[in-house]
């Protein structure tokens, strides 16, 4: 199967071909992935991709699903399967300035704090989730806004525990 994927404003192409009923290989690009699922759960998608276990947490709103992978959400719809003159996605960038956790989880670390700069891809807060903990990781550079969340807070998928601000915005 191919799909153009938006993801967050951004077009991606995607090939997919299903092994059995919980296993596929896709290609995004010129990468190549091995997936299985492993569970499902309240709107919590357990994967192993390429042998990594990653819990993708997953919304429904209209005209799209809202995603988080690694603490980091998106907005990813079909293009082929939007209606053309319909604007159904969200604008691109309204839900990444927060970075929250892929499934219920506790929060074992937080690494920032208020008013921190931090680049892209650095680590913010850890949180632990089936014996397993999760690193969340920065979207961007920016600053630190506020910290939402401390050790031993229960959180779940959709909570805000970092909200961060691009630089220069």
């Amino acid at each position: 199967m191919e799909y153009n994927l938006n993801v967050e404003g951004e077009t991606v192409a995607v090939s997919v071909q299903e092994e059995d009923r919980d296993r596929f290989s896709a290609r995004i690009g010129d990468r190549e992935y091995s997936v299985e699922k492993i569970g499902l759960m309240d709107g919590l998608l357990i994967l192993s991709v390429n042998g990594k276990q990653t819990g993708i947490g997953i919304g429904d709103p209209d005209g799209g699903r809202d995603v988080v992978i690694n603490g980091c959400p998106c907005f990813v719809n079909d293009d082929s399967m939007q209606p053309r003159g319909r604007g159904g996605r969200r604008p691109a960038g309204k839900a990444s300035n927060m970075v929250t956790p892929p499934m219920p989880a506790v929060v074992v670390r937080v690494m920032v704090n208020e008013g921190d700069t931090v680049s892209e891809g650095q680590p913010v807060a850890v949180v632990s989730a089936m014996k397993m903990e999760t690193t969340l990781y920065a979207p961007f550079g920016g600053r630190v806004v506020s910290i939402n969340a401390a050790e031993g807070d229960k959180v779940s998928p959709g909570d805000i525990l970092v909200d961060i601000e691009k630089v220069g915005e």
